[in-house]
C-alpha cells in the first residue's frame, strides 16, 4: 500500500481580513461585518435597557420597604374622579348599550307575524331607556286595530301592551283610524 500524502493549506493571517472586508471571494465579508456591527449595537442597547430597568426596580423595592416599615394604615388608593361630564358619558354609553341590546329580530319578527292586511304600521319608535317600543298603526276600522293590539299582546316575547290613544284623520278622505300602542318586549314567555 502506498502512503497518501495530504497537503494542508498554511494559515494566512491576512486571509480572514480580506474575506471580512470583501477582498476575497465575493461580498459576503461586508455583510458579515455589517451583521456583526448591528449585533454589537443591539447588545449595547439591551444592556443599557436592562441596567435602567434594574435601577427602577431597585427604587421601587426601596420605596415599598420604606412604606412597609412605617407604622399606620396603608396609603389609600386613588379613586377615579366621577364628575358631571363622566356621569353624562356613562349615561350615554348605557343608552347605547340598551339600544344595541334591543331584541330587534324578535321585535320585527313578532310585528311581521301579527301583521294583518287590514292594518298598516305607520311608525315603530324604540325607547331604549324604558325598554318600550311605541307603535302607530292605521286601519279603516277600530275593530281591526284592537284585534291587532290583542294579537300583539299574546305574542311570545311581548311582556305588556298598553293602548295610548286613538284618533281619526279627518283630513284624509278615507278617514282612517290611527292607534298608538306601547309594547314592552323581553324574553319569550315559557309555555306551561
Amino acid at each position: 500500500m502506498k502512503p497518501v500524502h495530504i497537503a494542508f493549506e498554511q494559515p494566512d493571517s491576512s486571509a480572514w481580513r480580506r474575506r471580512l472586508l470583501g477582498h476575497g471571494r465575493g461580498s459576503l465579508g461586508i455583510v458579515a461585518a455589517l451583521a456583526l456591527a448591528a449585533s454589537l449595537a443591539a447588545l449595547a442597547l439591551v444592556s443599557w435597557q436592562t441596567s435602567e430597568l434594574e435601577s427602577a426596580l431597585g427604587e421601587a423595592r426601596h420605596a415599598l420597604a420604606a412604606m412597609q416599615a412605617r407604622p399606620g394604615k396603608p396609603p389609600a388608593r386613588a379613586q377615579p374622579a366621577v364628575g358631571p361630564v363622566a356621569a353624562r358619558e356613562r349615561d350615554a354609553w348605557n343608552d347605547l348599550v340598551r339600544q344595541l341590546n334591543t331584541p330587534w329580530p324578535t321585535l320585527l319578527d313578532t310585528l311581521e307575524e301579527r301583521a294583518s292586511p287590514d292594518v298598516a304600521l305607520v311608525a315603530i319608535e324604540p325607547d331604549a331607556r324604558s325598554g318600550n317600543v311605541r307603535i302607530q298603526a292605521e286601519a279603516k276600522s277600530l275593530g281591526a286595530l284592537l284585534d291587532y293590539a290583542n294579537g300583539l299582546a299574546t305574542a311570545p316575547g311581548v311582556k305588556t301592551v298598553r293602548l295610548l290613544r286613538h284618533e281619526t284623520h279627518e283630513q284624509d278622505p278615507a278617514r282612517p283610524l290611527r292607534l298608538s300602542i306601547e309594547a314592552r318586549f323581553g324574553a319569550a314567555r315559557s309555555e306551561r
